[in-house]
């Protein structure tokens, strides 16, 4: 039996539909099993979401695909080493955050984080044709951090 057939998934405010990509199951019941209330006892279940299968299915998928990055990556590279991705760290965190996502979680999306990386990687590349060496990229990258985590500080101020 599917598991999307076993129990309904929760109504989302707004225009998206539970059917539509910007609102999936899935996404919803993941998304009710982080809340604090959900994860306070772990209960089996949570609004009528099995709370123990949703967190197992999603970290088994999310191991799933960070194997399946690593293997893509060794491939493209050719060879395998422990510090394979150890470069695409600061990168993919700065990505994030210049797509939108907040520091404390609940908000972004996979539309802000792809336009986020789009961002970057015309960053870095107009880095790289001014001839800024890989310390100077990581700085880059370190501020683009620095400066979300500065107004983000300011927005929960005022």
């Amino acid at each position: 039996m599917a598991a999307s057939a076993s129990f309904p998934c929760p109504a989302s405010s707004g225009s998206a539909s539970p059917s539509s990509p910007i609102c999936s199951c899935a996404g919803s019941r993941s998304a009710a099993t982080s809340s604090p209330r959900a994860t306070t006892r772990l209960p089996t279940t949570y609004s009528g979401i099995p709370v123990n299968r949703t967190l197992l299915v999603s970290h088994v998928l999310s191991g799933l695909f960070a194997a399946s990055g690593g293997l893509l990556l060794s491939g493209l590279v050719g060879v395998g080493s422990l510090n394979l991705g150890a470069d695409y760290v600061l990168s993919s965190i700065a990505a994030v955050i210049l797509g939108g996502a907040v520091f404390g979680g609940g908000a972004g999306g996979a539309v802000g984080t792809v336009l986020g990386a789009a961002l970057l990687v015309m960053v870095l590349n107009l880095l790289t044709v001014f001839g800024v060496d890989q310390s100077g990229k990581l700085i880059v990258q370190g501020l683009v951090i620095a400066v979300a985590a500065i107004i983000y500080q300011q927005g929960r101020r005022g």
